[in-house]
């Protein structure tokens, strides 16, 4: 988990409080059949406690907790994770960033305070290939007319896309790369929704049929935009790490909870002890994982792509092997079945796969690690 300071600890127990009473696990089983996969009274409701403001600059509608704000966006994802919560927090926050940071004076004031209040829900299309979220595979086109571009292509694995009010596209130019801001369903969008194993999220397939989208809904110019695009993905795998590592550490917690079940299950003794060790050992190198990669994000730290992508291969995996081996243990007493540990199960093979898999995020890796090695040997010579 992440360090608490004194805000961090009051701002995780007010969000433990709140989604304890408002969005238990019972609630959150309930809503598997919800069109949308969540309330939006609820998540209007959550926004006064700041939750979609912590990376919007005050004067644009914006809470700041403490001077690293993406640490603090970290505990709210934590609490999120650690009950399996429904609902886009991840790409709203991704988007509310990239306007925030990249955006014109208009664009802040146009969708800003909308996002930070609740009123907007927004949606990243990136991904084009469920496998791939490597910017070098992106096909989909925003032909430059003379007032704006005419966008064309499928977009895959878009979270939240059928409730969003606001789509972030990345797009490929003549020029290179262009992200765009287009309110939700305009002619020519159509939505595919996607079978995913996580329940409590709905994925869709976008499709993009000669969407005119005008020149002021351009974010930012096209020279940095690359690096724009790596800086927003690094946030949503933050968020993501947070999650995992907090689903991880609360299945241990239940799991100790319940000594007598547990014993009987796996044999008692020292099979038991052991077997406890285990996951106990393997939540807190997840947690350790999260929390390195949250503050190198937060403090922009040279290292921190390849902190990230360690997180990324190290977290998610731990997490679905808790779930999987806790399913194997309570698994003949039914508790996989519409249980907090089947909603857990999902959640973390979901996570397995969103931004990519851990093969592709070792391969990242590589060529991270070899490009460093390059620079640091350019730089001796």
């Amino acid at each position: 988990m992440i360090i608490d300071c004194e805000k961090h600890q009051r701002l995780r127990r007010g969000s433990r409080e709140f989604l304890e009473e408002k969005s238990p696990t019972a609630r959150v089983i309930e809503l598997f059949d919800h069109p949308q996969g969540f309330e939006r009274r609820l998540w209007k409701h959550a926004a006064f406690l700041g939750w979609y403001g912590m990376l919007i600059s005050e004067r644009f509608g914006g809470f700041r907790l403490t001077s690293r704000p993406l640490l603090d966006l970290a505990v709210i994802a934590e609490e999120h994770g650690r009950l399996v919560q429904p609902g886009p927090l991840v790409p709203t926050n991704v988007v509310a960033y990239a306007i925030d940071q990249f955006g014109t004076e208009e664009q802040r004031r146009e969708h800003l305070l909308a996002i930070a209040s609740g009123e907007t829900i927004a949606a990243w299309c990136l991904a084009e290939d469920p496998r791939s979220w490597e910017l070098t595979d992106l096909a989909v086109t925003a032909a430059v007319t003379d007032n704006g571009f005419v966008v064309n292509g499928i977009k895959v694995c878009v979270q939240a896309a059928e409730a969003a009010d606001l789509l972030l596209v990345t797009a490929r130019t003549e020029s290179g790369l262009v992200q765009l801001l287009i309110p939700a369903r305009p002619r020519g969008v159509t939505l595919w929704p996607r079978s995913y194993i996580d329940r409590t999220r709905r994925l869709y397939d976008v499709q993009f049929d000669d969407v005119f989208v005008p020149a002021t809904s351009q974010l930012g110019g096209y020279g940095d935009v690359e690096q724009h695009v790596e800086q927003q993905l690094r946030i949503a795998k933050v968020l993501q790490c947070a999650e995992s590592a907090a689903g991880a550490a609360r299945l241990v917690e239940r799991c100790l909870a319940y000594p007598t079940s547990r014993e009987r299950h796996t044999g008692g003794g020292r099979t038991c002890r052991h077997t406890m060790a285990d996951l106990i050992l393997a939540a807190e190198i997840a947690s350790t994982a999260a929390r390195n990669a949250a503050s190198a994000a937060a403090d922009l730290h040279a290292d921190a792509a390849v902190a990230i992508d360690v997180a990324e291969i190290v977290v998610n995996d731990v997490y679905a092997f808790i779930a999987a081996e806790l399913v194997r243990i309570f698994g003949d007493d039914g508790l996989t079945h519409d249980s907090e540990l089947e909603v857990h199960l999902r959640r973390a093979q979901g996570n397995q796969l969103m931004f990519g898999s851990a093969d592709a995020h070792r391969e990242h890796l590589r060529r991270l690690v070899g490009c460093l090695t390059a620079g640091d040997a350019s730089r001796s010579r």
